[in-house]
């Protein structure tokens, strides 16, 4: 009995242990910095939310995308475009798709057309826009959520959404 009971508080010692170092794990792999944009209601379906851009240690990006209000088993495209999104703009970064599941998105990179990774300060310098569409098909040009990130981050939002272009531009 003395045994099992040593047993056990020895394997409930190391999982706390464990759990410990996979958090100080997570936490060190990022600076601390990170920034925010507001997401809008692109459409009827009421989504709407945030992304934001954390810093890793290694000067790169993990970008979160969580919208509100999504639910079901699909997955939604999400795209970062130049300029403002009220410019018909080039599709520069195709992110991680977002579930509708949990509305949310984590891309761990963000890598360019030509193959190469945004850093994180040049996408909070960015002038650009994220916008995320019910597909890749007949109805990409509906856009469930969208925001200026970067340099366009206070332009005004009473302005139309334009059309998105669906190639992937350097």
């Amino acid at each position: 009995m003395k045994i099992l009971r040593l047993t056990s508080i020895i394997i409930l010692a190391c999982t706390v242990l464990a759990c410990e170092k996979g958090e100080d794990f997570e936490s060190n792999e990022f600076t601390g910095n990170e920034e925010s944009y507001t997401l809008f209601s692109g459409s009827d379906w009421g989504f709407y939310g945030e992304v934001t851009f954390k810093e890793k240690k290694d000067g790169m990006a993990q970008v979160i995308v969580h919208l509100e209000n999504t639910e079901g088993p699909l997955e939604f495209p999400v795209h970062l475009h130049n300029d403002s999104y009220d410019i018909e703009a080039d599709l520069i970064a195709l992110l991680s798709p977002l579930k509708a599941s949990n509305g949310i998105s984590i891309s761990e990179s963000v890598i360019k057309a030509d193959e190469t990774a945004f850093t994180y300060k040049e996408l909070i310098d960015f002038d650009g826009h994220i916008k995320i569409h019910l597909d890749e098909e007949a109805n990409k040009d509906v856009i469930l959520a969208y925001g200026n990130i970067g340099a366009n981050q206070s332009k005004p939002i009473d302005q139309g959404m334009a059309a998105c272009s669906s190639e992937l531009k350097n």
